[in-house]
């Protein structure tokens, strides 16, 4: 595939272009949890073994909906089959959400407990900043969006990168409450009640996953 064709399928297939955003996003965590996990084995981190589990099953989650849907493209599946292999996909990263929520509440209980924290060299806290927001601009508009597909990979996908949105704004707080100390706020009390809520949204958004997928894999098996 030329670059040229691949830019104009990008523009013109929303499913092509879901799948190569969650191929990037896929990397890019594998990548993550790798680094963290040489961290914490050089300095026996239990912060870093914590974020490497966290993007460890981050990439994990997307990477079985993309190998459900190259599995059933793979094989030449259509029409019914396709779509079980996908519902599958789709079921499987519900689950993985759910480990996902119970991952990142441990990283929530180091935030508040032991006072860990996000650290930003320099000026990056403003450029991790701008990336968190229109990472959660972007996540609650294709949330929606991916709805109206007839396709549970899209919409598996999209769920996912909604979920990493709100978890990356909840870890931007705790490092700008770092950065900007100020005595009127509590920040651990801010910490936990943002790293709860954006667990609890994510544990509920994988049980939501989890209970569809089901009631599709009874229908369409």
């Amino acid at each position: 595939m030329t670059l040229k064709h691949f830019v104009r399928r990008f523009r013109g297939d929303y499913e092509f272009k879901t799948v190569a955003v969650a191929l990037g996003g896929c990397a890019v965590s594998w990548a993550i949890a790798c680094y963290n996990a040489v961290l914490a084995y050089l300095s026996a981190s239990v912060w870093y073994a914590t974020l490497a589990g966290y993007y460890g099953v981050l990439s994990l989650t997307r990477g079985a909906v993309l190998l459900s849907r190259y599995a059933g493209r793979k094989k030449g599946e259509s029409g019914s089959r396709l779509r079980l292999r996908e519902t599958n996909g789709y079921l499987v990263s519900g689950v993985l959400l759910v480990v996902l929520a119970f991952c990142f509440s441990g990283v929530t209980v180091l935030t508040v407990v032991r006072n860990y924290r996000y650290a930003y060299a320099g000026l990056t806290i403003y450029v991790a900043a701008l990336y968190a927001f229109l990472k959660i601009g972007f996540g609650v508009y294709h949330l929606f969006k991916a709805r109206r597909r007839d396709s549970d990979t899209v919409r598996a996908l999209r769920n996912i990168g909604f979920a990493d949105a709100l978890v990356s704004i909840a870890a931007l707080q705790t490092a700008m409450l770092g950065v900007f100390e100020d005595v009127s706020v509590n920040a651990t009390l801010f910490n936990g009640i943002t790293g709860v809520t954006a667990g609890l949204l994510v544990l509920c958004l994988g049980g939501y996953m989890i209970v569809r997928g089901c009631r599709e894999k009874t229908k369409t098996g």
